[in-house]
Parts: structure tokens; C-alpha cells; sequence
């Protein structure tokens, strides 16, 4: 990283690219477990507070 003809920033557009990906599969995640909660405890969400 750093070196080469595109600066020490070249490598930025491949990490937030990364960043994104990660982002939206955790995303993705969280939907599909609080529908599973939902059904899981009868619509509720979760069976007690955070």
C-alpha cells in the first residue's frame, strides 16, 4: 500500500469498495435475524431489551 504511480491514497477506492460489501452483508444479517425473531417470539422482535 502507498507506494507506486497513484500516491499514497491509490489504495482507497479498493477499501471503502471492501468497507461496502462488508457493510451491506452485516446489513443483510441483521434483516434476516430480526425476521427470524419476529417469528421465532411471535412478532416481538427481541424476547427482552438490549
Amino acid at each position: 500500500m502507498g507506494s507506486g504511480s497513484g500516491g499514497c491514497w491509490s489504495w482507497w477506492p479498493e477499501v471503502a469498495a471492501f468497507a461496502r460489501q462488508v457493510r451491506d452483508g452485516q446489513h443483510a444479517e441483521m434483516v434476516r435475524m430480526q425476521r427470524y425473531l419476529a417469528e421465532w417470539f411471535g412478532g416481538s422482535g427481541m424476547p427482552c431489551p438490549m
